[in-house]
């Protein structure tokens, strides 16, 4: 069902469908020729037109934003792809989700468990990056988690991969 949907609310399916349908409005309009009634039946096909019209295309708009939000472009959590040891800060991709001085919370996954190890702030903004810059990095981890802080301060690709940014920052 999916599949068709996806077939039929292409843009030239949707101004296709809605040209049918002004057509055989207007085709009907053309036999009424009775203007005694007290609802004029033109008027009344041009108002289901109007109608039949518009919510063809809110649905369109709500399939494509649903197909978008399916495909993870709005999700709140940002992997790393590099650590700058020199000035402690995490490079990832640009997001819609962040901007400049936004407050964010680096978590480590371990062992299907997350942790989080600090705070951070989106320092700067490019065509492409983001850098987050650590403000501060929690007291109360365990001896594993500080031996993994250190591997990725080192740039380790399997660390790395267990660091997560996600755009909440919580209480403590």
């Amino acid at each position: 069902m999916i599949d068709r949907l996806k077939k039929v609310f292409t843009f030239n399916g949707l101004f296709i469908l809605i040209g049918v349908l002004g057509g055989l409005a207007s085709i009907l309009t053309l036999f009424n020729s009775n203007y005694d009634f007290q609802v004029n039946v033109k008027w009344l096909l041009f108002l289901i037109y109007i109608f039949i019209s518009t919510t063809i295309i809110l649905l369109k708009a709500l399939y494509d934003t649903h197909q978008e939000a399916d495909k993870g472009q709005y999700k709140p959590h940002f992997r790393i792809i590099k650590y700058q040891k020199s000035t402690e800060e995490f490079l990832i991709e640009k997001t819609e989700l962040l901007e400049h001085n936004a407050l964010v919370s680096v978590f480590y996954s371990h062992d299907d468990f997350e942790t989080e190890i600090g705070k951070a702030y989106v320092s700067n903004v490019n065509d492409r990056y983001f850098q987050i810059k650590i403000m501060n990095i929690s007291d109360n981890l365990s001896k594993e988690i500080v031996a993994a802080i250190d591997k990725i301060k080192n740039n380790d690709a399997k660390e790395i991969k267990n660091v997560t940014i996600k755009s909440f920052v919580t209480k403590s």
